[in-house]
């Protein structure tokens, strides 16, 4: 395994499906494949990751994002590609949004040569509510996509 994977979540799992990438980072720690990765969770404050990246590993960034997609759709998204699918990523709720975050990170020369945002389209986004059932079924979806995604791109 590369010990240079990083994976980072984003949301607020009081919020629901905004929980979405808590949920799966929880899910990927236990996956002995991940045992040297490392975690960061965000909660609300995507602006955090600038300084947690690391330059020259894979960087994963697990998000509940509004792509107009059906719920508990998972898509990996490449760096360049953010703000051409993301569509909403909790601007209101995190008060400075990823695709902003990854954009700021670009300009200021800290964002990864390697990123991917795994996307998860919610279903519910709404205070005190859990996890929907969709989001609960996407959250292997999403684990498996990774783990393929990882061994086609030769990191694992």
């Amino acid at each position: 395994m590369n010990p240079s994977i990083h994976f980072y979540s984003v949301g607020n799992p009081l919020y629901a499906d905004d929980g979405a990438g808590l949920a799966v980072i929880d899910a990927l720690k236990i996956n002995p494949l991940f045992e040297k990765a490392t975690f960061f969770d965000a909660h609300t404050d995507a602006l955090s990751l600038i300084d947690k990246f690391n330059k020259n590993g894979l960087n994963i960034i697990i998000d509940a994002a509004r792509m107009g997609k059906s719920a508990g759709h998972v898509e990996v998204i490449r760096k360049e590609d953010v703000r051409l699918v993301v569509q909403w990523d909790h601007l209101s709720l995190h008060g400075f949004g990823l695709a902003e975050t990854i954009e700021l990170a670009d300009k200021i020369d800290m964002l990864p040569n390697n990123l991917w945002v795994i996307g998860i389209e919610p279903d519910t986004i709404q205070i005190d509510m859990p996890i929907s059932q969709k989001i609960k079924a996407a959250i292997p979806v999403a684990v498996d996509k990774i783990i393929n995604e990882v061994i086609e791109n030769g990191q694992l």
